[in-house]
């Protein structure tokens, strides 16, 4: 090779690495998450059940407004914090959302930045809330997925405070997401490593949240993600060290560097060794809500493969009020494999949150609302139901925890958490059998009542018959 040839190269290699070390520039310490990191999960238990042993969704997001020093930004499906659409409003247990938002309103007043991105508003979800927040300086953008994708909805719910603090899980910004809707989320807590990042899925909404605004070609290195399923974060969390990631959804709404949500899923279900234990709203391997109806079985031909080399399956899906009769039909095909080999354990139930005479009238309540999948191995704790429509054309987002190893403290680590959440839940008197829940599905065999006698003279009377021919 040339001196010339050989300075040519030398070159065009100094500006790769000055590229690819450009994208993680800036502030040295924007992509560190030092000792302080914490985290953990919430839940919500709906009112009337035993209370969870974990952090409440409503004390999370509390303590998350009370973190705020500069900026609180909030990606959401809809907002109704406030009541306004139970027969008797205000509900008794609406009284949590309307704190949450009156802390976002005096937030607001003391000059926290306020920055929202939602779904565009429809009949259905009028999101009155937003209106009080405007009034006091909150800047508030819609992104309009039917206009950029022809179809999808914003489906995340994110909070990010200071850059440095976040939430994400199942909860939307609704009162009853707080005592009536179980639901489950991830909180992370001086994580300014997990949370800038999780601040660029933010920005992307943020972009797109104009009416003249479309999808990039290609997204500028700003938006980029320096950590994904390939290049995990290292971070430490209660003397626990973890290899995490952020991943979003749909793929057009995906700079470089990051993982698909659908391709986080993957990464966890095919990491596991022992089991796959899986809690959603809806299980549907269709695409449903983009016209016409089809398959789309990536998610459940994922979970047969895993069943087939071994690692053991367990489904918990929601039965309430909304949820499709076709379910029966795609549970009892899944489950059905573990009748065809003998290595192969696929399990399913469905879980009923109970409602009394006066629950059962709140609408869009009393369900299990919780998106994740935890294994052996690790977790991922989500925004998306899993139907192709989420991860195809919808926004959403997960984050990706793998403990590594512990260095200290005695706690449980997320993982753990999550899977402790499952355990206790598929256990529980709540959790039903598809039998169970689809009675009619399984119709009793037919038994034999008759006394000894009868059947002896009906045997006699046949004899008799038979000896006359």
């Amino acid at each position: 090779m040339t001196l010339k040839y050989r300075t040519v190269l030398f070159f065009m290699l100094i500006l790769h690495c000055s590229c690819v070390l450009g994208r993680r520039q800036g502030d040295p310490d924007e992509w560190a998450c030092g000792n302080e990191c914490s985290l953990s999960i919430a839940e919500t238990i709906p009112d009337g059940m035993t209370p969870s042993t974990f952090s409440t969704t409503f004390q999370s997001w509390s303590d998350l407004i009370t973190l705020a020093t500069e900026t609180i930004e909030i990606a959401s499906y809809y907002w109704t914090l406030r009541d306004y659409d139970t027969p008797n409003h205000p509900h008794p247990t609406s009284n949590q959302g309307d704190e949450i938002l009156d802390g976002l309103l005096a937030a607001a007043r003391n000059g926290i930045q306020i920055r929202i991105v939602k779904h565009i508003d429809t009949d259905s979800f009028p999101n009155v809330d937003i209106g009080e927040l405007q009034a006091v300086g909150a800047d508030v953008r819609d992104v309009n997925f039917t206009r950029l994708l022809n179809a999808g909805i914003l489906h995340t719910k994110m909070w990010v405070v200071d850059r440095k603090h976040v939430y994400l899980g199942s909860s939307n910004l609704d009162w009853r997401a707080l005592t009536q809707v179980k639901e489950l989320g991830l909180v992370a807590k001086n994580c300014p490593c997990i949370a800038r990042d999780m601040a660029k899925t933010f920005d992307v909404y943020w972009e797109l949240g104009t009416e003249v605004a479309q999808i990039p070609e290609e997204w500028p290195v700003e938006y980029e993600s320096p950590f994904n399923e390939d290049v995990p974060v290292s971070v430490t969390s209660d003397g626990i060290s973890y290899s995490a990631f952020v991943s979003s959804a749909p793929p057009e709404l995906c700079p470089n560097g990051r993982t698909t949500d659908l391709d986080a899923i993957f990464h966890v279900m095919d990491d596991a060794k022992k089991f796959i234990h899986i809690a959603v709203m809806d299980y549907f391997p269709l695409i449903m809500f983009d016209p016409p109806l089809r398959y789309w079985g990536d998610l459940d031909n994922t979970l047969r493969n895993a069943a087939l080399r071994g690692v053991s399956v367990k489904l918990l899906m929601a039965k309430w009020s909304n949820t499709r009769s076709s379910a029966h039909a795609f549970l009892s095909s899944l489950r059905s494999m573990t009748e065809a080999y003998d290595n192969v354990d696929i399990q399913v139930k469905m879980y009923v949150v109970p409602a009394d005479e006066d629950q059962a009238l709140i609408p869009f309540s009393r369900v299990n609302h919780n998106k994740y999948v935890v294994t052996d191995v690790s977790t991922h704790i989500g925004t998306s139901n899993w139907s192709g429509d989420y991860f195809i054309a919808s926004g959403g987002v997960g984050f990706v925890a793998k403990p590594a190893n512990r260095t200290g403290g005695e706690g449980a680590d997320l993982r753990m958490q999550v899977a402790s959440v499952f355990e206790r839940d598929w256990n529980s008197e709540y959790s039903l059998t598809l039998e169970e829940v689809f009675p009619d599905e399984y119709p009793t065999p037919l038994k034999c009542t008759a006394s000894s006698n009868a059947i002896s003279s009906a045997i006699s009377f046949m004899f008799l018959v038979h000896a006359m021919y």
